[in-house]
Protein backbone atom coordinates (compact mmCIF):
# COMPACT_ATOMS: atom_id res chain seq x y z
CA UNK A 1 0.00 0.00 0.00
CA UNK A 2 3.01 2.55 0.72
CA UNK A 3 4.62 1.42 -2.09
CA UNK A 4 1.80 2.21 -4.50
CA UNK A 5 1.11 5.81 -2.85
CA UNK A 6 4.83 6.36 -3.30
CA UNK A 7 4.69 5.35 -7.08
CA UNK A 8 1.64 7.70 -7.28
CA UNK A 9 3.31 10.28 -6.02
CA UNK A 10 6.30 10.27 -8.04
CA UNK A 11 4.17 10.05 -11.17
CA UNK A 12 2.57 13.22 -10.04
CA UNK A 13 5.81 14.62 -9.37
CA UNK A 14 7.80 13.69 -13.01
CA UNK A 15 3.90 14.64 -14.62
CA UNK A 16 4.74 18.57 -12.96
CA UNK A 17 7.84 18.56 -14.20
CA UNK A 18 7.13 17.94 -17.82
CA UNK A 19 4.29 20.58 -17.23
CA UNK A 20 6.44 23.28 -15.54
CA UNK A 21 9.30 21.87 -18.87
CA UNK A 22 7.07 22.48 -21.54
CA UNK A 23 5.41 26.03 -19.99
CA UNK A 24 9.13 26.88 -20.06
CA UNK A 25 10.07 25.58 -23.62
CA UNK A 26 6.85 27.33 -24.79
CA UNK A 27 7.49 30.51 -22.67
CA UNK A 28 11.27 30.84 -23.97
CA UNK A 29 10.56 29.54 -27.77
CA UNK A 30 7.97 32.35 -27.84
CA UNK A 31 10.37 35.06 -26.24
CA UNK A 32 13.08 34.27 -28.33
CA UNK A 33 11.07 35.06 -31.44
CA UNK A 34 8.67 37.39 -30.16
CA UNK A 35 8.80 40.35 -32.81
CA UNK A 36 7.67 43.85 -32.37
CA UNK A 37 7.04 47.17 -34.59
CA UNK A 38 9.27 49.95 -32.48
CA UNK A 39 7.48 53.24 -33.03
CA UNK A 40 6.68 56.59 -31.50
CA UNK A 41 3.48 58.35 -31.81
CA UNK A 42 3.45 61.84 -29.98
CA UNK A 43 -0.27 62.40 -31.35
CA UNK A 44 -1.82 60.48 -28.74
CA UNK A 45 -1.37 63.91 -26.12
CA UNK A 46 -1.12 67.58 -26.56
CA UNK A 47 1.91 67.98 -24.41
CA UNK A 48 4.91 65.88 -23.33
CA UNK A 49 7.13 66.63 -20.68
CA UNK A 50 10.58 64.78 -20.52
CA UNK A 51 13.33 65.69 -17.83
CA UNK A 52 16.89 66.22 -19.30
CA UNK A 53 19.79 65.82 -16.93
CA UNK A 54 23.70 66.13 -18.21
CA UNK A 55 26.97 66.14 -16.36
CA UNK A 56 30.01 66.59 -17.79
CA UNK A 57 33.29 65.91 -15.64
CA UNK A 58 36.94 65.80 -16.91
CA UNK A 59 39.98 68.15 -16.81
CA UNK A 60 42.30 70.49 -19.04
CA UNK A 61 45.88 70.80 -19.17
CA UNK A 62 47.96 72.98 -21.07
CA UNK A 63 51.39 73.50 -21.00
CA UNK A 64 52.39 73.63 -17.09
CA UNK A 65 48.25 74.26 -16.18
CA UNK A 66 46.11 72.11 -14.84
CA UNK A 67 42.48 72.14 -13.67
CA UNK A 68 39.01 70.31 -13.30
CA UNK A 69 35.89 70.69 -15.15
CA UNK A 70 33.03 69.89 -13.61
CA UNK A 71 29.12 71.04 -14.78
CA UNK A 72 25.78 69.84 -14.64
CA UNK A 73 23.04 71.11 -16.74
CA UNK A 74 19.20 70.15 -15.85
CA UNK A 75 16.26 70.92 -18.28
CA UNK A 76 12.77 70.34 -18.70
CA UNK A 77 11.41 69.82 -22.12
CA UNK A 78 7.90 70.60 -23.51
CA UNK A 79 6.91 68.20 -26.15
CA UNK A 80 4.58 68.84 -28.57
CA UNK A 81 3.29 66.54 -31.73
CA UNK A 82 3.30 67.85 -35.39
CA UNK A 83 -0.19 67.89 -36.76
CA UNK A 84 0.84 65.28 -39.92
CA UNK A 85 3.39 63.04 -38.93
CA UNK A 86 3.12 61.06 -35.82
CA UNK A 87 7.16 60.34 -35.09
CA UNK A 88 7.64 63.94 -35.43
CA UNK A 89 7.61 66.61 -32.17
CA UNK A 90 8.03 69.94 -32.11
CA UNK A 91 10.22 70.87 -28.39
CA UNK A 92 11.26 73.74 -26.49
CA UNK A 93 12.86 74.88 -22.81
CA UNK A 94 10.89 75.27 -20.74
CA UNK A 95 13.28 75.13 -17.47
CA UNK A 96 16.86 75.29 -17.20
CA UNK A 97 19.48 75.04 -14.87
CA UNK A 98 23.25 75.12 -15.25
CA UNK A 99 26.27 74.63 -13.54
CA UNK A 100 29.80 75.01 -14.16
CA UNK A 101 33.41 75.73 -12.27
CA UNK A 102 34.60 76.15 -15.86
CA UNK A 103 32.68 78.95 -17.26
CA UNK A 104 32.23 82.29 -15.81
CA UNK A 105 28.76 83.54 -14.54
CA UNK A 106 28.26 85.56 -18.06
CA UNK A 107 29.13 83.00 -20.43
CA UNK A 108 26.63 80.36 -18.32
CA UNK A 109 24.08 83.21 -18.21
CA UNK A 110 24.60 83.19 -22.14
CA UNK A 111 24.08 79.75 -22.79
CA UNK A 112 20.70 79.45 -20.17
CA UNK A 113 19.55 82.31 -22.14
CA UNK A 114 20.31 80.61 -25.82
CA UNK A 115 18.25 77.05 -24.18
CA UNK A 116 15.42 78.80 -23.11
CA UNK A 117 14.67 80.40 -26.58
CA UNK A 118 15.61 78.02 -28.69
CA UNK A 119 13.03 75.52 -30.36
CA UNK A 120 13.81 72.63 -32.64
CA UNK A 121 12.29 69.74 -34.58
CA UNK A 122 13.21 66.20 -33.96
CA UNK A 123 12.61 62.98 -35.42
CA UNK A 124 12.44 59.71 -33.30
CA UNK A 125 11.55 57.46 -36.38
CA UNK A 126 14.97 58.81 -37.97
CA UNK A 127 16.45 59.82 -34.70
CA UNK A 128 17.96 63.01 -35.89
CA UNK A 129 17.31 66.79 -35.47
CA UNK A 130 15.28 68.26 -38.35
CA UNK A 131 17.42 71.68 -38.54
CA UNK A 132 20.73 72.02 -38.00
CA UNK A 133 20.77 75.10 -35.17
CA UNK A 134 18.32 72.80 -32.52
CA UNK A 135 20.97 72.90 -30.44
CA UNK A 136 18.79 73.53 -26.90
CA UNK A 137 21.26 72.51 -24.10
CA UNK A 138 23.96 74.20 -22.04
CA UNK A 139 27.19 73.48 -24.46
CA UNK A 140 29.90 72.94 -22.33
CA UNK A 141 33.02 74.98 -24.33
CA UNK A 142 36.52 74.06 -24.15
CA UNK A 143 38.66 76.43 -26.30
CA UNK A 144 35.21 78.49 -26.99
CA UNK A 145 34.05 75.73 -29.44
CA UNK A 146 31.30 73.84 -29.15
CA UNK A 147 31.87 70.51 -28.31
CA UNK A 148 28.70 68.81 -29.98
CA UNK A 149 25.12 68.58 -29.85
CA UNK A 150 24.41 66.37 -26.64
CA UNK A 151 20.97 64.76 -27.57
CA UNK A 152 21.90 63.98 -31.20
CA UNK A 153 23.39 61.08 -29.22
CA UNK A 154 20.48 60.11 -27.14
CA UNK A 155 17.93 59.64 -29.61
CA UNK A 156 17.79 56.34 -30.91
CA UNK A 157 17.17 55.33 -34.39
CA UNK A 158 14.50 53.53 -35.11
CA UNK A 159 13.77 50.38 -37.57
CA UNK A 160 11.51 50.72 -40.21
CA UNK A 161 10.47 46.95 -40.24
CA UNK A 162 9.63 44.60 -36.87
CA UNK A 163 12.45 43.51 -35.25
CA UNK A 164 13.18 40.56 -32.37
CA UNK A 165 15.76 40.28 -29.80
CA UNK A 166 19.39 40.60 -30.87
CA UNK A 167 18.22 42.17 -34.42
CA UNK A 168 20.90 45.11 -35.04
CA UNK A 169 20.83 48.61 -37.20
CA UNK A 170 23.49 51.10 -38.03
CA UNK A 171 23.68 54.95 -38.78
CA UNK A 172 25.43 57.65 -39.31
CA UNK A 173 25.30 61.10 -39.53
CA UNK A 174 26.98 64.32 -40.37
CA UNK A 175 26.95 68.00 -39.15
CA UNK A 176 29.03 71.18 -39.04
CA UNK A 177 30.78 72.79 -36.50
CA UNK A 178 31.24 76.24 -37.02
CA UNK A 179 33.38 77.65 -34.42
CA UNK A 180 35.16 81.05 -33.79
CA UNK A 181 38.60 79.16 -34.89
CA UNK A 182 37.92 77.42 -37.78
CA UNK A 183 35.00 75.31 -39.21
CA UNK A 184 34.57 71.21 -38.67
CA UNK A 185 32.46 68.55 -39.90
CA UNK A 186 31.34 66.27 -36.66
CA UNK A 187 30.57 62.48 -37.71
CA UNK A 188 28.63 60.08 -35.55
CA UNK A 189 28.22 56.47 -35.99
CA UNK A 190 25.73 54.20 -34.06
CA UNK A 191 25.04 50.72 -33.82
CA UNK A 192 21.87 49.87 -32.32
CA UNK A 193 20.20 46.19 -31.45
CA UNK A 194 17.57 45.49 -29.31
CA UNK A 195 18.46 44.09 -26.45
CA UNK A 196 15.35 42.11 -24.76
CA UNK A 197 11.37 42.39 -24.72
CA UNK A 198 9.51 42.25 -21.81
CA UNK A 199 5.66 42.34 -20.28
CA UNK A 200 5.07 44.26 -17.23
CA UNK A 201 2.56 43.57 -14.60
CA UNK A 202 0.29 45.63 -16.18
CA UNK A 203 0.57 43.93 -19.79
CA UNK A 204 2.47 46.50 -21.54
CA UNK A 205 5.31 45.56 -23.67
CA UNK A 206 8.71 47.27 -23.58
CA UNK A 207 11.28 46.86 -25.74
CA UNK A 208 14.96 47.87 -24.50
CA UNK A 209 17.60 49.20 -27.32
CA UNK A 210 21.21 49.65 -26.40
CA UNK A 211 24.10 50.99 -28.57
CA UNK A 212 27.29 52.08 -29.04
CA UNK A 213 28.89 54.76 -30.60
CA UNK A 214 31.52 57.03 -31.77
CA UNK A 215 32.02 60.78 -32.50
CA UNK A 216 35.02 62.23 -34.90
CA UNK A 217 35.82 65.61 -35.99
CA UNK A 218 37.54 66.55 -39.37
CA UNK A 219 39.07 69.72 -39.47
CA UNK A 220 39.19 71.68 -43.21
CA UNK A 221 42.51 72.29 -43.94
CA UNK A 222 42.12 75.83 -44.86
CA UNK A 223 40.27 76.88 -42.06
CA UNK A 224 42.03 75.57 -38.97
CA UNK A 225 43.43 77.78 -36.42
CA UNK A 226 46.27 76.70 -34.06
CA UNK A 227 43.67 75.76 -31.35
CA UNK A 228 41.54 74.20 -33.42
CA UNK A 229 44.02 71.58 -34.43
CA UNK A 230 44.97 70.67 -30.65
CA UNK A 231 40.89 69.98 -29.62
CA UNK A 232 40.01 66.82 -28.97
CA UNK A 233 39.05 65.33 -32.43
CA UNK A 234 37.28 61.57 -30.82
CA UNK A 235 35.29 59.88 -28.35
CA UNK A 236 33.40 56.76 -28.00
CA UNK A 237 30.25 55.73 -25.91
CA UNK A 238 27.61 53.83 -24.90
CA UNK A 239 23.45 54.39 -25.31
CA UNK A 240 20.60 52.66 -23.36
CA UNK A 241 16.80 53.40 -24.35
CA UNK A 242 13.77 51.92 -23.38
CA UNK A 243 10.63 52.42 -25.47
CA UNK A 244 6.77 51.49 -24.66
CA UNK A 245 5.82 49.19 -27.58
CA UNK A 246 2.54 48.95 -26.64
CA UNK A 247 1.91 53.04 -25.81
CA UNK A 248 4.50 53.66 -28.76
CA UNK A 249 6.22 56.31 -26.44
CA UNK A 250 9.78 56.91 -25.19
CA UNK A 251 10.17 56.33 -21.23
CA UNK A 252 13.76 57.25 -21.00
CA UNK A 253 17.14 57.23 -23.02
CA UNK A 254 20.51 57.48 -21.12
CA UNK A 255 24.10 57.52 -23.00
CA UNK A 256 27.49 57.38 -21.49
CA UNK A 257 30.53 59.23 -23.83
CA UNK A 258 34.25 59.55 -22.57
CA UNK A 259 36.88 61.92 -25.09
CA UNK A 260 40.31 61.34 -24.21
CA UNK A 261 43.11 63.71 -24.45
CA UNK A 262 44.71 64.36 -27.57
CA UNK A 263 49.09 63.39 -26.80
CA UNK A 264 50.45 65.21 -29.83
CA UNK A 265 48.73 68.37 -28.75
CA UNK A 266 49.45 71.37 -26.38
CA UNK A 267 45.86 72.15 -25.26
CA UNK A 268 44.88 68.32 -23.85
CA UNK A 269 41.44 68.11 -22.59
CA UNK A 270 39.87 64.55 -21.27
CA UNK A 271 35.77 64.46 -20.35
CA UNK A 272 33.13 62.15 -19.38
CA UNK A 273 29.46 62.83 -20.03
CA UNK A 274 26.54 61.24 -18.69
CA UNK A 275 23.31 62.18 -20.03
CA UNK A 276 19.34 61.01 -18.96
CA UNK A 277 15.98 61.63 -20.63
CA UNK A 278 13.35 60.63 -19.19
CA UNK A 279 9.56 60.82 -19.66
CA UNK A 280 7.78 62.74 -16.76
CA UNK A 281 4.41 61.59 -16.23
Amino acid sequence: MIFLFKKKVQILINNKKRILFFVFFIFFFCSSNDTVKLSIDFSTQNKWYYAINVEINGYVKMHDTSYSIKNNAVCTLVAMPDSFKKDIVHMKAEYVSFYSNFLSENEISNLIQQAQEAKFTCSFKNGIFLKEDSSFLPVVQIGEWDIFKDIIKTIPTLPESKVKKGTSWYREKEFPLDTKHGTATAYLMQWFWLDSIYVNKDSKKFGIIKWKFAYNVNTKADSISSLLKNMPFKGEGVGRALINVSKKRLESASIKFNILENPKSVFKASYQENLTLSLVK
